[in-house]
């Protein structure tokens, strides 16, 4: 019995979420390596990249796994194609979280001084947006019930609001982020302003 067909029998959205424990554990790492970078623990911060290279190729190993071990026929919680868009958008989630711990690996992340405090709002706002999406996935199991409305698709539909909220905050940081850095661009080397943008 292959590992997928395990896990569905608990239930159909179990391998989603299984595989965004995956993805959790990659933001993680990257979050306690911002913190390392806006700690000024260059090294330690460096030391955390091969870890979330090895966090986002595990959670690749996953979604492989079930994309291989799902069968045509079956029968969902969601469609099977919202199903695979869903586990598409969670890898798309860990594959960014490796590509900024590379590139912040390429040269450490300078903090300009009026940039920091928006930076760790702007980092904490996509932490916000993110640990609600995990949450969502959590509680996958109650869209079965939804259709009858009730408490479960009220909290789901509450999740969903906060993270539009989430998500919105941290676009409108980013472009303030974005029009400070622009403004003091004369002060950064080439390479921190590219890092930056």
């Amino acid at each position: 019995m292959s590992v997928v067909s395990r896990l569905l029998g608990r239930s159909s959205v179990t391998p989603l979420q299984v595989h965004m424990e995956c993805v959790d554990a990659c933001v993680s790492a990257v979050s306690e390596l911002l913190t390392s970078l806006c700690n000024g623990h260059i090294e330690e911060a460096q030391a955390r990249v091969a870890e979330v290279s090895e966090l986002e190729h595990r959670a690749d190993r996953v979604k492989h796994d079930i994309r291989d071990g799902l069968p045509r026929a079956l029968a969902l919680t969601v469609e099977r194609s919202k199903f695979i868009e869903i586990l598409s958008v969670q890898d798309a989630i860990a594959d960014q979280a490796e590509e900024l711990a590379v590139l912040l690996s390429l040269r450490p992340l300078t903090m300009f001084g009026p940039m920091r405090e928006d930076f760790e709002v702007f980092a904490a706002r996509n932490m916000e947006a993110f640990e609600g999406v995990r949450t969502l996935v959590e509680s996958l199991d109650g869209l079965g019930r939804l259709k009858s409305g009730g408490n479960d698709a009220n909290r789901i539909a509450e999740l969903a609001q906060s993270i539009a909220l989430h998500e919105h905050d941290g676009a409108v940081i980013r472009r303030a982020l974005l029009k400070t850095l622009f403004s003091h661009g004369d002060s950064f080397a080439k390479a921190d302003f590219l890092l930056w943008r």
